[in-house]
């Protein structure tokens, strides 16, 4: 998406790590809080031994909806592939694989509040009993003057169908600004979703109600993920970027729990 460098993934099953890896030529990138690039820009970036490997959030996304499995990720390029813009290709690949859906959550020992960038987030941990839920608030400015308000609740609802396939999107006004500064040189119409004053642009539409917020909720995932999974907790973000959720990840890194715990999601029908 940033780069503009053609790219590809492919994954491994691994017996050496106890989840994820992502691996480019003899560099090893863990996604977690200790490997968190502080300088990303409109997206996640990993860092290790002087590398940096970019545009890791879709991918997390789809891998905390499979419990954070153990693989190896091998990358021929310098940030993860876009695909269509969202979640939905990996989380499908990973479904005809035969990985069964179920969310790695971790639990915290406290309450977790963070203001950063003009957004704010809440991190509230719950019992066993209760269901987890993450609510996002999403100002869409002049596309949409009212505030977008989606909640998912991870062990109720379907990560595949509510989630995966929310594109990531920014303004028209914006685009010029962002090549300025480097950024998008590989975005296109088929891997990202435009929105003008009105909404999406001519030849353009939702693929569900409130994408932007839904694609919103979907990097969040992958950037709690560097916990070790999603928080069992009720999630509350007011608008929402990477900068708050990294924030979010640092603060929290220090009360998480060791132990890691899953539970079933739904399933899509994928035929």
């Amino acid at each position: 998406m940033h780069s503009g460098e053609p790219c590809e993934a492919r994954f491994a099953p691994s017996s050496q790590s106890a989840g994820v890896r992502f691996v480019r030529g003899g560099t090893s990138f863990l996604p977690d809080v200790h490997h968190l690039e502080a300088a990303a820009r409109r997206a996640t970036a990993l860092e290790a031994g002087g590398q940096r490997l970019g545009t890791v959030e879709h991918f997390l996304s789809a891998l905390c909806a499979m419990g954070m499995p153990a693989f190896d990720i091998e990358v021929d390029g310098p940030e993860l592939p876009i695909l269509d813009g969202s979640a939905a290709p990996v989380h499908a690949a990973l479904c005809r694989a035969g990985l069964r859906p179920r969310f790695a959550f971790v639990e915290l020992d406290q309450e977790i509040e963070v203001r950063a960038q003009g957004g704010e987030a809440r991190l509230r941990p719950v019992s066993s009993e209760q269901i987890p839920r993450l609510t996002a608030q999403v100002e869409l400015g002049p596309c949409a003057p009212r505030m977008e308000s989606v909640c998912f609740r991870p062990t109720v609802d379907d990560f595949g169908l509510d989630i995966a396939p929310a594109r990531t999107f920014c303004h028209l006004s914006e685009v010029e600004s962002l090549r300025a500064q480097g950024l998008i040189r590989g975005g296109s119409l088929d891997c990202a979703l435009v929105l003008s004053e009105d909404g999406p642009i001519p030849g353009q539409s939702y693929r569900l109600p409130q994408e932007p917020t839904r694609h919103k909720i979907l990097d969040a995932i992958g950037d709690l993920s560097l916990l070790g999974g999603l928080p069992w907790a009720e999630i509350e973000l007011f608008r929402p970027g990477h900068a708050l959720i990294h924030e979010v990840v640092r603060q929290a890194a220090p009360h998480v729990r060791k132990t890691q715990r899953f539970a079933d999601a739904l399933k899509t029908d994928l035929g």
